[in-house]
């Protein structure tokens, strides 16, 4: 791969550019405040490794995150990061379930070192365990956050125990190989009368390409 093509295209030469998602898509207007952001984070990390405490997902679908998220929430968390840190300075409760043995160890020193005693890391690296909530009462989850595992199964499961109004977030829907038929399982969800379906398509902090990502609200009554 040519230097040019690095530059336009990252690690992924199937993506048409940077500035598509990986099924090609353009980016909302709203990426145009987040290429900046995301050309400096994403050379600030790579000089100095240090990441931000922001979920590394869509600017525009933060925005949305954090225009909804209330105090008194309980989240439960597929696939471990920054955003768990973000999510525990402003839910209640936030459960995160982790494939990697040694990211479970770093966010639960990262929660520690922030006096964050909110969150409970879970190490679940078998596919099946991570869709396994039968711990969860159903109804009892403000937001489901999909970012790893077996994306459409972890939606199937997850749906009954989201609270009538709450939400299911996926990102990466448009990554084939990770997260596979998500997005036509949140589409199918987004037929009952009363549900509603957002979809986001920005840059990402500390990753210089634009990524797509789903939200779901469940309806209400």
């Amino acid at each position: 791969m040519t230097v040019f093509a690095k530059l336009l295209h990252g690690s992924d030469p199937a993506r048409r550019s940077r500035f598509h998602t990986a099924e090609g898509a353009r980016p909302d207007l709203a990426a145009v405040f987040g290429l900046p952001r995301s050309a400096v984070s994403t050379l600030w990390f790579r000089l100095t490794g240090r990441r931000p405490i922001v979920p590394w997902i869509p600017y525009n679908a933060r925005q949305a995150l954090a225009r909804h998220i209330c105090p008194d929430w309980q989240v439960l968390e597929i696939g471990s990061g920054m955003s768990t840190l973000w999510l525990a300075r402003r839910c209640r409760q936030v459960d995160s379930f982790e494939a990697d043995p040694d990211w479970v160890q770093k966010i639960r020193a990262e929660l520690q070192r922030l006096g964050l005693p909110n969150v409970r890391v879970h190490y679940r690296w078998h596919w099946q365990e991570l869709c396994d909530f039968s711990a969860w009462p159903d109804e009892s989850l403000d937001l489901l956050v999909v970012d790893g595992g077996p994306r459409p199964e972890c939606i199937e499961a997850g749906f009954p125990k989201v609270k009538p109004g709450g939400y299911i977030y996926v990102d990466n829907t448009d990554q084939p190989r990770t997260a596979g038929r998500s997005k036509s399982v949140l589409i199918e969800l987004a037929r009952q009368p009363g549900a509603r379906l957002w979809t986001f398509r920005d840059f990402v902090p500390c990753n210089f390409f634009v990524n797509e990502a789903l939200l779901y609200q469940k309806p209400s009554g």
